[in-house]
């Protein structure tokens, strides 16, 4: 898949005039990434993903319930009402839990390939950069977090083009009805907004959001007792070694931190573009928490929670690569997008060799 995303990519990046109409290359190449991504997601077994067999339980459970009501007393899933539903709605055609992974996977995808549309200045390296940052292995794994995240991104967009978007917040709502992670999350990305909006300076906005980041490592103790309060079952989740994104074993993840950091850097040295679009603007506004939570991870890898709030805002790095390599070009840009590719190629060859998540080894739910 990932040598598939890189060829593809670069055989149709360009547009073609086909019966006289002119089509956009990078957009039939989106589609086609969307529908692999679906059917990968969708048709994959119930043993691949290391929690997907106990969603399945969960599915049979919410529509065993007699009502919507009972349903969302559920302990397991009392604090993500929008989950149950969903599932409440897909019990109504099968209680088969197969339905819930075609489905989940059809959502994930629908969303996570509109906030791409809409904020990426190259599109193939942003699908590639999912797959690479092993975002999509892990996706088929924690599927509801996954489902607030591209939720979530897609709703912050809408929130930057106008503020007073009705859709967007009920996006958002819709994210914090899936999973309550995505209430850090928020709050962390419209605070970067904001602060993106009275500082321009790129050199100030790394240094603020660095010692922001590393200023929440230290208040983390306080964060994690507080959290720990607000939902008790995840107290397993803020102690002990990161088993479940650890995706390189042994504490590796924190290279992928500071590699991230470092491309964060690379701001610094390019060229800043005469003419920013709407892309570059939402860029510019989501950089300071990208920067804080990338410095938030490195000091709090060996944390399961810690490390499930970071992915949010790894997610966003599928807008953020693109967005920092135009700012170079010619022969800068080549080697530099080169580079990318061969660690996050290498990256997410590890994550699956490993079975990152339970990914791996991959069967089709009919095998």
């Amino acid at each position: 898949m990932i040598i598939l995303s890189i060829a593809a990519g670069r055989l149709l990046s360009v547009k073609f005039t086909l019966e006289e109409k002119i089509i956009d290359g990078q957009k039939v190449y989106l589609w086609m990434m969307f529908l692999i991504f679906f059917l990968v997601m969708g048709l994959r077994a119930p043993s691949v993903g290391t929690d997907t067999l106990l969603y399945g339980q969960l599915y049979r459970t919410i529509g065993s319930y007699n009502s919507l009501l009972d349903a969302l007393e559920n302990p397991q899933l009392q604090s993500a009402p929008a989950y149950i539903l969903i599932s409440r709605f897909l019990n109504w055609f099968s209680s088969d839990p197969q339905i819930l992974s075609i489905a989940t996977g059809l959502y994930i995808s629908a969303f996570l390939f509109l906030f791409i549309l809409k904020t990426s200045k190259d599109i193939p390296l942003s699908v590639f950069s999912w797959i690479g940052l092993a975002l999509f292995f892990s996706s088929m794994n924690t599927n509801r977090q996954y489902m607030a995240m591209v939720t979530l991104l897609y709703g912050l967009f809408c929130l930057f083009e106008k503020f007073k978007n009705l859709k967007g917040w009920l996006l958002i709502l819709l994210a914090l009805g899936l999973h309550q992670t995505s209430f850090v999350a928020i709050a962390i990305v419209m605070s970067g907004m904001f602060l993106a909006t009275k500082v321009k300076d790129n050199r100030l906005i790394i240094i603020i959001s660095s010692a922001a980041g590393i200023i929440l490592s230290f208040l983390l103790p306080v964060g994690i007792n507080f959290f720990n309060m607000l939902f008790p079952r995840y107290a397993r989740y803020t102690v002990g070694y990161s088993a479940i994104f650890d995706f390189l074993g042994q504490g590796r993840v924190i290279i992928l931190y500071v590699f991230l950091f470092s491309l964060c850097l690379l701001v610094l040295f390019g060229k800043k573009s005469d003419n920013d679009d709407k892309v570059d603007n939402f860029c510019q506004k989501i950089f300071p928490a990208v920067i804080c939570m990338t410095i938030f991870g490195i000091f709090n890898n060996d944390i399961i929670l810690a490390n499930r709030i970071v992915s949010y805002f790894i997610a966003l790095y599928i807008c953020i690569i693109p967005y920092v390599l135009n700012r170079y070009s010619g022969v800068s840009r080549i080697y530099l997008r080169a580079g990318i590719i061969l660690a996050l190629s290498i990256y997410a060859g590890i994550a699956m060799w490993e079975g990152i998540s339970g990914s791996t080894p991959y069967r089709f739910f009919w095998q």
